[in-house]
């Protein structure tokens, strides 16, 4: 979906967290992915998730992406109309 709307960005929110409370593990492409690493955005929807905060952002760096993107995804990385 990425490839088809330029205007899209993703959150990493529930995704790579450490939980035994349901699968959560991203099993994507990394190519497709690491492509396009400039849309995807730290999320966390905390507080109303089954876990701490800093387990959210934990998740991060286990997402195939370069390092750089894992900075962006917390920081720069953002959504523009």
């Amino acid at each position: 979906m990425l490839d088809d709307y330029p205007e899209m960005y993703l959150d990493t929110t529930m995704i790579n967290t450490v939980t035994d409370l349901f699968p959560n593990t991203w099993t994507g492409d990394a190519e497709k992915l690491a492509r396009h690493a400039d849309r995807v955005m730290f999320g966390s929807d905390w507080p109303n998730v089954p876990y701490a905060y800093a387990d959210a952002l934990a998740s991060v760096p286990r997402f195939p992406l370069p390092p750089d993107a894992h900075r962006n995804c917390c920081g720069t990385t953002r959504c523009v109309s």
